[in-house]
């Protein structure tokens, strides 16, 4: 059932696409000024809408709209005078003729961002701007959908020194399409510390798809499951007045409601009620698995424990292994099993939470930039390419 509405959404989309493309070509309808800006159009928390702030403050001198739903929790972020209602007929409109097309993920500023990856990459996409992809995280593993035949973007923005090197030798683009601002979100990190410890796994391609009953037979479940009722935890959280908040990725809030949870002391974090970046500043640990959330912990100068028990299955069925090893450039410990996460957790309370000198020495290498100016650097470099320059 589930997939049939899936499916006549999309239908609906490319129907509505075709049309506005008809009308644009027909009427020659265009908006050359008009800069547009997203996540996935039913967002705005991330490095899109960290993007957006800055444009707000410091350029009101350029057209520039946000696209997002009227149902997003996020929606009076936005301005009036800066709103585009995601898959409205003007989305459609402004999508196919604005001069500038930002986005913390690939084709995020489309009205349904994973199918017009699929036609873009098949040269069915009929655009007039720039595409400037600012990343939902640092790219840190070998993404075959990140690959320039499989984007075709303008612009590639990257976080970190490494990323950048590695990106701008494997992924196909050239020096210029490739470049190291520093993600717009960092700019507004700044530490909170509050008490509690944030849990933040990431999703796996391989359950995408999966309904309730089979997602609860999957490790995955059954780990986190176990980990957030465990009872040395609990003694340690209730003991020390400490707070778990347990916030899994996007793709698999669907399947919140299946995991329960036996102390006062654990959150089971839903997307409608937290925001990822104020989770970020605020803990004093973060403990993840594959997510590139950990380097935004990092930048913030807070321990990382890395609990990874299906390393193995993570690497055969979802991304293989980039530039970044955990085991040489990884800013805290790999933990196998959930009893030394547990351990792991006391370790880090008896260290005050302080993060030991070799991964504050591989934190210091990655970041080059701590200035709080990746947005300037991000929107000049969209006005080189906007100038056609390559320098």
């Amino acid at each position: 059932m589930e997939t049939l509405k899936r499916r006549f959404v999309q239908l609906t989309v490319i129907i509505r696409y075709v049309l506005c493309l008809c009308y644009v070509k027909i009427f020659h309808i265009n908006h050359p000024e008009v800069w547009l800006i997203s996540e996935r159009g039913d967002d705005a928390r991330d490095n899109g809408y960290a993007f957006y702030e800055y444009m707000k403050k410091n350029h009101p001198e350029i057209a520039f709209k946000y696209i997002i739903s009227k149902k997003s929790q996020d929606f009076n972020r936005i301005a009036k005078e800066h709103l585009l209602i995601y898959r409205s007929w003007r989305h459609f409109i402004y999508f196919l003729t604005s001069k500038v097309l930002i986005s913390a993920h690939v084709m995020g500023y489309s009205p349904e961002f994973r199918m017009f990856q699929k036609l873009d990459k098949n040269n069915l996409v009929f655009i007039k701007g720039k595409k400037v992809f600012l990343q939902h995280g640092i790219s840190k593993d070998d993404s075959p959908g990140l690959y320039k035949d499989a984007t075709k973007l303008d612009l590639f923005i990257c976080g970190a020194k490494p990323e950048y090197d590695y990106v701008n030798k494997h992924f196909g683009y050239t020096n210029h399409e490739v470049v190291y601002t520093g993600l717009a979100r960092y700019d507004n990190l700044k530490n909170t510390h509050q008490k509690y410890i944030l849990l933040m796994p990431t999703w796996r391609e391989y359950l995408f798809h999966l309904n309730n009953t089979e997602f609860q037979k999957s490790e995955y479940y059954k780990t986190y499951q176990s980990l957030i009722n465990n009872k040395k935890l609990i003694h340690f959280l209730e003991t020390n007045n400490y707070q778990l908040i347990f916030y899994p990725h996007y793709e698999i809030q669907k399947h919140l409601h299946l995991f329960s949870k036996s102390s006062k002391n654990v959150t089971i974090a839903n997307i409608k009620d937290y925001f990822v970046p104020d989770l970020l500043r605020g803990c004093e640990l973060l403990i993840t698995d594959y997510s590139s959330v950990y380097f935004d912990v990092a930048y913030l100068e807070k321990p990382v424990l890395y609990f990874q028990f299906d390393y193995e299955e993570y690497r055969r069925k979802h991304y293989k292994e980039g530039y970044f090893s955990y085991q040489r450039d990884g800013f805290g410990p790999i933990l196998k099993t959930e009893d030394d996460v547990v351990k792991g957790i006391i370790k880090c309370r008896e260290q005050d939470f302080k993060v030991p000198k070799k991964y504050q020495e591989r934190t210091n290498r990655f970041f080059l930039y701590h200035d709080k100016k990746n947005s300037e650097r991000i929107y000049n470099e969209i006005l080189r390419i906007l100038d056609g320059g390559r320098e």
